[in-house]
């Protein structure tokens, strides 16, 4: 079911793969060793050449996007994304749905550093908090 307002919306842009991939690597090079940062790099610049994974990829999301209103949400139940980077780190993926989002969060480690459970369970919060205060705001 649509918002009411969600057909005025414009599309969602397709972000430029060469800014995306490199604003990946901006947010990792904090958290990683030099070492495991330039092997990452070299995998980023072999995903992104012309002759990689990256663009071909980036065709088929500009295709989706014109096809569907929404080129993020999906109508199966999988998602693809990434695990931990770091020992002490938390891998969050998702796939947004027509009414609910589906999560999967990982860590290398589950102890009271990295409690998987507590970081699951307090995303949910966070989101029925703002699930919550968006329907109150609905209501008024």
């Amino acid at each position: 079911m649509k918002n009411r307002n969600e057909t005025k919306l414009p599309k969602l842009p397709v972000p430029d793969i060469e800014h995306t991939l490199c604003r990946y690597l901006e947010a990792l090079q904090p958290i990683l060793s030099e070492s495991h940062y330039q092997r990452v790099t070299s995998i980023i610049q072999s995903f992104g050449a012309d002759d990689g994974v990256g663009p071909k990829l980036q065709e088929i999301l500009l295709r989706r996007r014109e096809l569907y209103d929404n080129w993020v949400s999906t109508k199966i139940n999988s998602f693809m994304g990434y695990g931990a980077v770091v020992p002490d780190g938390y891998g969050a993926s998702y796939n947004p749905k027509e009414d609910s989002i589906i999560f999967c969060i990982s860590s290398f480690h589950s102890n009271e550093v990295t409690n998987t459970k507590a970081y699951t369970e307090s995303l949910r919060e966070s989101l029925n908090s703002m699930r919550d205060l968006l329907a109150y705001k609905q209501q008024m």
